[in-house]
């Protein structure tokens, strides 16, 4: 299997163009993934941040929420929830659940009623206002955030958490979208990118295209016409050299057909002088 000279130029620039696309769509993807989860952490810590304010306000005479009604506590979380589109848990300061806007999954047991372990050693010993980490339910993975909750004297009292189950359908559809342009991209680029190569492997190839004709054309008899080559490259040094070994062809070859020559005469002379003696020595002989 054979690959001439342009043939591996234009393999080359194409392969060039569909690497360096390659390697933009892995770091623009990589790009979308995290805005995206950024954009998902921003939109949770509003959310905290508003409802914490909220409950803030109503429950900031309470000592504990196991103080507080489940009945006052479920209704605050049911608005608050249908306010900020958010589903809303408490937990008390022993981590277990007090109250949450989605009881069903709890009462379900799709979810365990102890709060998540690390974001509970988080809320505890974190000097951080907020706690924000990745937790799953079933094969389904989602944020949520976590804040500590403390009332007018400044006591804690418990911990406030929002999930935030980002719809992945959006970022499917981002990637999608960037997919289509990168297609319509990459279609592009590759036709020109073929052009360009047919173009620059012929613009390189053509002037050995010329050495090998006339290579091919060499006469060791008659005579050779030197390349016009008016460049100043690589090529130029091949050319020069070519020339210079054809003027010495040349040279050698006026030599050696000026040695036949002289040898030709030789060989003449050599026959007549023969020639001249024969008769001459039997009428020596006689005389």
């Amino acid at each position: 299997f054979y690959f001439s000279l342009r043939s591996k130029i234009q393999l080359i620039f194409i392969s060039f163009i569909i690497a360096i696309l390659t390697l933009y769509a892995i770091v623009i993807f990589d790009q979308i993934t995290q805005q995206f989860h950024q954009r998902n952490k921003y939109q949770i810590i509003e959310r905290l941040n508003s409802i914490y304010i909220e409950l803030g306000h109503k429950l900031g005479d309470a000592r504990q929420l196991n103080e507080v009604p489940e009945s006052r506590l479920n209704s605050y979380l049911l608005k608050f929830s249908e306010v900020f589109v958010a589903d809303i848990s408490l937990f008390d300061l022993n981590g277990q659940l007090i109250a949450s806007s989605s009881s069903m999954i709890w009462d379900k047991k799709l979810l365990s009623r102890q709060m998540d372990p690390v974001a509970f050693e988080n809320s505890t010993t974190s000097l951080q206002s907020r706690f924000i980490h990745k937790e799953t339910l079933g094969n389904f993975a989602y944020l949520s955030g976590y804040r500590p909750l403390y009332n007018n004297l400044g006591e804690k009292i418990g911990y406030l958490n929002v999930p935030y189950f980002a719809r992945q359908d959006e970022l499917q559809r981002e990637i999608s979208r960037f997919l289509q342009v990168l297609i319509n991209v990459f279609v592009l680029l590759l036709g020109l990118g073929v052009i360009i190569a047919i173009y620059v492997a012929n613009w390189i190839t053509s002037p050995l295209k010329m050495l090998q004709t006339n290579f091919a054309s060499l006469d060791l008899i008659n005579r050779n016409e030197p390349i016009k080559y008016s460049g100043n490259d690589e090529v130029a040094s091949l050319v020069k050299a070519y020339n210079q070994k054809v003027s010495e062809l040349e040279n050698i070859t006026g030599q050696i057909v000026q040695a036949e020559k002289e040898s030709a005469w030789q060989e003449m002379a050599r026959q007549v002088a023969h020639e001249i003696k024969n008769p001459l020595t039997p009428m020596r002989l006689s005389i």
